[in-house]
């Protein structure tokens, strides 16, 4: 029974510890990728759409492409919004429970290697609390490392049950957690070699029945991307870094490398952002990094003599296999980043283990050896508390990221827009203006800054800005749907018409194209085609009230007045603080005889600003009286 509850408490306590690190993460808000991969994201809304999820890019439900095949990293969002819908407690909340698994795999699969339940314990403690994995924790978006981690280190976790102790059960999970992780991120193709160092490191003989069949699923894997997935190669930063040599991008793997060191120590100042960034192999950085990584590889040769199994070799080389992906040899969309030191970081927190339990052996040094944990922990988990205020919503989140990065311009362009929708105009145009000095490639800020004058009412402003951002991306259907409104508001509505169906046909699941149509049909009295845009955009993304609120309008003009009561209820049930739908149902209610419900809705409506006719509120006052 004792045994028992003692090999409970390393569990109870990475639960406990996960909860109380990241606990504050789950008041965050949506910010960066979120937009795309959460929020406009129609796929997740209805799982008769993982068929699209398993042959298309992460960013197809949003119209977007990022080059990316991980179809069960979106799938996770599908189960999200079954129970969620769009509440972002939720999905920071899958996210910890993720990051507490990988810890609590950690610590079985050491446990099983090294059978030295301090040393797994301290690895999985310093694994949990480092503040590096916030961008795979705290944002939401950031989640496929967390699974693909998971992944992986169940499917070690079987192999070496089987391995141990062949059994049907364990086998067949080697197989479908790999190929779970194949699916969630492109950096599951290096567990093999994981697979072979663990045989190498152990003196283990390799049994084909079991590695074989790895080894074909990865190199499959990788001839489908290159082939039949083939049309989700990187179009954007990847493919500019894909037009330089490997003797070009190598120095700056080395600068990384010394980054990479300096947040693993000591995690200060962790920021996104980093880009593109070239180095020289006579940059200082660059020949501090080519030392660091000599000195390791040293290091590893040097235990590779020692007793096996050995921790601190087995430790460092599991740090070079993961980081080997993210080395720039093949060419990535950024020199380095943060959480992409997560998985490599895990063979270091092995040998920082295998480290502490040799002083932890020696009577003398026993006690320091559990203060540096303790203190290690207690540092670590602090600052990631710390950190996760980082993530709580996009202004903090873009300002701290240009306050490191001030030239990147996604961030820049995602502030501006955040202080456009807070009323500070100027800030947003600066912002934009910024944004398009820095990068006049970039079609974003042009199509912000163009909807930020159409809103001020400079349409002859914002055609261009709309015409640059289609020339530089002809597919951008956010800038095509802006320049519809725009033809649309000025009379050109065969011109709109046009535009609203090249914005379809590019991207097919852009609700507020479909929601525009309808308005745009409506006032030319095709309500049968505004009927069916609604109903559309209304089945693409049933959390959006626009179409509700339209259809209501549309109900109430063809004399529908049951379907306008439930259209514009709906549409308030999803934005409660809609000013029209607010006055409109009111004056529905009031025209139906219905005055206390119409009170209801007017009174709401002008104290949200609205002027409601001044000819219904006196004859409900009268009412009242």
């Amino acid at each position: 029974m004792l045994s028992k509850i003692s090999s409970a408490i390393p569990v109870i306590l990475i639960v406990a510890l996960g909860l109380i690190i990241y606990g504050n993460s789950l008041g965050g808000k949506f910010l960066w990728d979120d937009e795309y991969l959460i929020q406009r994201n129609t796929y997740i809304r209805s799982f008769s759409n993982i068929p699209k999820i398993f042959t298309q890019d992460i960013g197809a439900g949003s119209g977007r492409s990022f080059g990316f095949y991980r179809p069960l990293h979106i799938l996770s969002y599908n189960i999200d919004y079954l129970l969620y819908r769009l509440k972002t407690w939720g999905y920071h909340l899958t996210n910890i429970i993720l990051h507490i698994l990988v810890a609590l795999c950690l610590l079985k699969l050491f446990n099983l290697l090294f059978d030295k339940p301090a040393v797994s314990l301290a690895a999985a403690l310093l694994f949990l609390a480092h503040p590096m994995n916030t961008a795979t924790v705290s944002y939401m978006s950031g989640r496929a490392d967390s699974m693909v981690n998971l992944f992986m280190l169940l499917s070690f976790i079987f192999y070496i049950l089987d391995t141990n102790k062949p059994a049907r059960l364990s086998y067949a999970m080697i197989f479908v957690t790999y190929a779970m992780a194949i699916l969630t991120k492109e950096n599951s193709l290096f567990f093999p070699a994981l697979i072979l160092l663990y045989h190498y490191a152990f003196g283990k003989k390799i049994e084909l029945r079991r590695f074989a069949p790895l080894a074909v699923m990865a190199l499959g894997y990788a001839i489908l991307r290159f082939t039949a997935l083939g049309f989700l190669m990187p179009s954007g930063p990847q493919s500019i870094a894909g037009s330089t040599t490997i003797l070009q991008r190598l120095p700056s793997f080395f600068a990384a490398i010394v980054s990479y060191t300096g947040i693993f120590i000591v995690p200060l100042d962790l920021h996104m952002g980093r880009g593109m960034v070239r180095f020289n192999f006579s940059d200082p950085i660059v020949i501090a990094g080519i030392l660091i990584f000599a000195g390791l590889a040293a290091a590893a040769f040097y235990f590779r003599k020692a007793k096996k199994p050995n921790i601190a070799f087995f430790g460092l080389m599991w740090f070079f296999i993961f980081i080997l992906p993210v080395s720039n040899i093949y060419p990535i969309n950024s020199y380095m980043a943060e959480h992409w030191l997560a998985l490599p970081a895990i063979g270091l927190f092995l040998a920082a283990g295998g480290a502490l339990y040799s002083m932890y052996k020696a009577d003398r040094l026993k006690y320091y050896a559990i203060a540096i944990l303790a203190a290690m922990v207690a540092f670590y988990g602090y600052t990631t508390i710390k950190q996760n205020a980082y993530w709580k919503d996009p202004i903090t989140f873009h300002s701290r990221t240009l306050a490191y990065e001030p030239g990147n311009v996604k961030s820049m362009t995602d502030l501006a827009r955040q202080y456009e929708m807070v009323g500070r105009r100027d800030d947003a145009a600066r912002l934009y203006k910024r944004a398009i000095e820095i990068n006049k490639a970039f079609p974003i800020p042009y199509n912000n800054l163009g909807l930020l004058y159409h809103n001020a009412g400079r349409d002859d402003l914002s055609v261009e800005l709309y015409k640059k951002a289609l020339e530089l991306d002809p597919g951008y259907s956010d800038a095509i749907n802006n320049l519809a409104v725009v033809y649309h508001s000025t009379g050109k509505s065969e011109e709109a018409i046009e535009l609203y169906r090249r914005a379809i046909a590019v991207n097919p699941n852009f609700a507020g194209v479909y929601s525009n149509m309808g308005v745009l049909c409506a006032a030319m009295g095709k309500y049968d085609e505004a009927l069916a845009a609604y109903k559309k955009a209304i089945e693409i993304s049933p959390d959006f009230p626009d179409p509700y609120y339209n259809l209501g309008l549309l109900y109430t003009a063809l004399g529908r007045t049951d379907e306008a009561f439930d259209a514009f209820k709906k549409a308030l049930e999803l934005k409660p603080d809609l000013i029209q739908a607010n006055n409109n149902i009111g004056v529905l209610y009031f025209k139906t005889g219905q005055y206390d419900k119409a009170i209801k809705y007017l009174d709401k409506a002008a104290s949200l600003g609205f002027k409601v006719d001044p000819a219904i509120m006196t004859a409900l006052e009268q009412y009242r009286k």
